[in-house]
């Protein structure tokens, strides 16, 4: 359907919820790369279903250069780009404009990256329609050691979509013979068949608990960084725990203080999670308020865990001026971040600008 077509079939059923599935391949991966390739899938939501309407896949002509270490990963370089729309006169455009308007639900992978590319563009999606299902598979597979990674094809691989009928059935919507990860269109229909399996399985009860689930930090109780605990030992026990290193005495706190001040690569998840598990041992008394190896543990939960917020007032710690600090350092780093512009760290920090939303809650 062309952008009239969609805009009439939303209007008879603006009764009905609706979800697009989106995701965008860039020229890079630093604050001013654009986006050169762009594909959503729109889909009637109808209880645990998900009904497809319509897909498009398009290349945009970017106003930056394209850079080749992004090139190597998508495929996508000058030739493909001959006779591409730049964005302001993309069909792209029109449709996300059309879905703002009609309040269709947003869903991506690391809906931040793709979400903040749009907004490059001057298409700023609300925020309570913007799921993100990164987050949710984090959620989802906390607990499952099996599980290595929560990459979008990673789990395509883990639990084996290629090898269910449905999904084949699923595919031939796009007329896709065979998936090329890391282009749009294929990334798109991996994730929309993911989606699909976390509603059927519950993992997701309606599209507003997607959006929830988008926006707040995964808990994990568990130890996967450092040599200093056994990895999988719980964080709740090793931060009043005791440790021997090189033949003295220490504790779990000053440790887990280190790791949160020192760790910059450390997933913003696990570092509110040791506030969490800070915060509880100082409620039951194990670790004192005023043990001064808990102040970056007070300024996390002052920032990003609001059920603790008036506890800490209660005790006179200033939240709001930790909060405002907190948000000012995260900040910066970001932006150190997509200067430097590399991949890795530009994508798990992404994660952060949901926690900043969250935090202004």
């Amino acid at each position: 359907m062309n952008v009239l077509e969609t805009k009439k079939y939303l209007q008879d059923n603006k009764d009905k919820n609706f979800i697009v599935f989106h995701d965008t391949e860039t020229t890079g991966v630093k604050k001013d790369d654009r986006i050169l390739q762009s594909a959503h899938a729109l889909y009637l939501v109808e209880d645990k279903e998900i009904v497809f309407v319509d897909y498009l896949e398009e290349n945009i002509l970017p106003p930056v250069p394209i850079g080749p270490a992004s090139a190597a990963v998508h495929g996508i370089w000058y030739p493909d780009l001959e006779n591409a729309p730049t964005f302001k006169d993309s069909k792209t455009k029109e449709f996300f404009e059309l879905f703002i308007e009609n309040k269709v639900f947003y869903c991506a992978h690391n809906s931040d990256f793709d979400i903040g590319q749009l907004e490059k563009e001057g298409i700023f999606y609300p925020e309570d329609l913007v799921i993100d299902t990164l987050q949710i598979a984090k959620e989802f597979n906390k607990n499952n050691e099996a599980i290595e990674s929560n990459g979008l094809q990673y789990l395509r691989y883990f639990y084996n979509f290629d090898m269910e009928p449905n999904f084949s059935l699923f595919l031939s919507d796009y007329n896709i013979e065979k998936l090329q990860p890391h282009t749009a269109l294929s990334d798109i229909a991996v994730l929309a068949y993911y989606f699909k399996e976390l509603l059927e399985f519950g993992a997701i009860s309606s599209l507003e608990n997607a959006v929830n689930l988008s926006r707040k930090p995964v808990i994990i109780d568990k130890v996967s960084f450092g040599n200093v605990f056994e990895k999988g030992t719980k964080i709740s026990e090793a931060i009043v725990s005791g440790y021997k290193q090189y033949g003295k005495n220490k504790k779990g706190y000053d440790y887990l203080n280190w790791v949160i001040t020192n760790m910059d690569n450390l997933s913003p998840d696990i570092k509110i999670s040791i506030s969490k598990y800070a915060m509880d041992a100082v409620i039951s008394g194990k670790i004192d308020f005023t043990n001064p190896a808990i102040i970056p543990m007070k300024y996390y939960a002052a920032t990003f865990l609001p059920e603790y917020k008036d506890f800490l007032k209660s005790n006179g710690f200033n939240v709001e001026q930790a909060k405002n600090q907190t948000l000012k350092k995260i900040k910066n780093k970001i932006n150190e971040i997509e200067e430097n512009g590399q991949e890795d760290e530009v994508r798990e920090y992404s994660s952060l600008k949901k926690f900043l939303k969250y935090a202004r809650d």
